[in-house]
């Protein structure tokens, strides 16, 4: 008997959000950031507070909220930064401060 492949395969696209969204959690740790990994809910409404293209064109499905952790808080590790620095591209060319 034959097996119905139609819907069984995930879009690539999502898969690669997954891999990305996991390494940007363990950089984050890496650093001695707080980071979690929150599924998008509502996704209306975080494309409008992040005043995404009305196009369609980014599809948010989840957010990772970062920062530093409570001070006053126990560090679980301290990070260590790359032995890389100065071959990267600058943050601010990565990084979308809370717009895109």
């Amino acid at each position: 008997m034959k097996q119905s492949t139609e819907g069984a395969r995930l879009p690539w696209w999502l898969i690669d959000a997954g891999f990305v969204s996991l390494a940007l959690l363990l950089a984050a740790f890496e650093r001695g950031l707080a980071a979690s990994f929150l599924g998008a809910i509502d996704a209306q409404m975080i494309a409008e507070i992040l005043r995404l293209p009305d196009d369609g064109s980014i599809v948010p499905i989840a957010t990772i909220p970062l920062g530093y952790a409570d001070p006053r808080e126990k560090p679980l590790w301290k990070g260590r930064y790359l032995k890389a620095k100065g071959k990267r591209r600058p943050l601010d060319d990565v990084v979308h401060w809370d717009t895109w």
